[in-house]
């Protein structure tokens, strides 16, 4: 099996209506499905490039949330699930990898409200930005980055 590289996708967003870009998304990621894992970066840093923002949730680094600009000034949000076979499958030379696909998403499905803060205050969609500060507050938010820190830390310090 072929290993993905990562090429630099050449579209502007801020040309799409809505529409377009959901399609243009989800066909990102039916791209980057029922591939080795190793495109789990490169589908991330397309997002990247794309977004005005990307992050996931501090206990979960498999959903990817991001707010993109389209047209009309709009900036939307768009998520991605990142999910691993069970099974684990050897390359030629030995080595494991397991398959990737990727689920898309979008602010009208409302299944995924725990969109991080840097992401929804970029959005210009008040009715899913309202939802995820009822079921996600900031607040709640902060506490598991600090929690994040500190096991990090603490961590840090026993490996001195």
């Amino acid at each position: 099996m072929e290993t993905m590289t990562h090429t630099p996708l050449n579209v502007d967003l801020k040309k799409m209506d809505y529409e377009t870009f959901k399609t243009f998304m989800r066909e990102l990621a039916q791209m980057y499905s029922n591939v080795k894992d190793d495109a789990y970066l490169l589908f991330y840093h397309n997002l990247r490039d794309l977004a005005k923002e990307v992050s996931t949730l501090p206990r979960n680094p498999l959903i990817f949330y991001g707010a993109y600009e389209i047209a009309n000034n709009q900036v939307v949000v768009a998520i991605f699930e990142m999910q691993f076979t069970d099974e684990v499958f050897e390359t030629e030379d030995g080595k494991p990898y397991q398959m990737l696909s990727i689920i898309s998403s979008f602010a009208e499905d409302k299944i995924y409200l725990r969109c991080p803060t840097k992401i929804r205050e970029h959005l210009t969609q008040p009715e899913y930005v309202a939802l995820c500060e009822q079921a996600y507050p900031a607040m709640m938010e902060q506490m598991l980055l600090e929690e994040q820190r500190e096991r990090l830390f603490r961590r840090k310090r026993k490996s001195e």
